[in-house]
């Protein structure tokens, strides 16, 4: 597998976890604001992200960043230190 072949499986494997996490996650009728774009209802934001437009591109980064964060445990600091002020 190349590395431009390895890129756009994960870019995929990443489409799929987020447009899994949303579908599972979020009530149908609740509407997220994304940045200055506006905001969607859950359908709408699996969409963006099925077509990996920009809006679905900031999707999955803010996705991959809070994924990201859980993993490296700075998620868990700051919640602590939240409830620690």
């Amino acid at each position: 597998m190349t590395y431009e072949e390895t890129g756009s499986k994960i870019n995929e494997d990443l489409q799929k976890l987020v447009a899994f996490r949303i579908e599972t996650l979020l009530p149908p009728n609740l509407k997220l604001s994304v940045g200055s774009y506006g905001s969607f209802s859950k359908e709408e934001l699996i969409e963006h992200i099925q077509k990996g437009d920009e809006i679905g591109q900031a999707i999955m980064e803010s996705h991959r960043s809070f994924m990201k964060a859980l993993m490296s445990g700075e998620f868990t600091d700051a919640l602590v230190s939240a409830v620690q002020e």
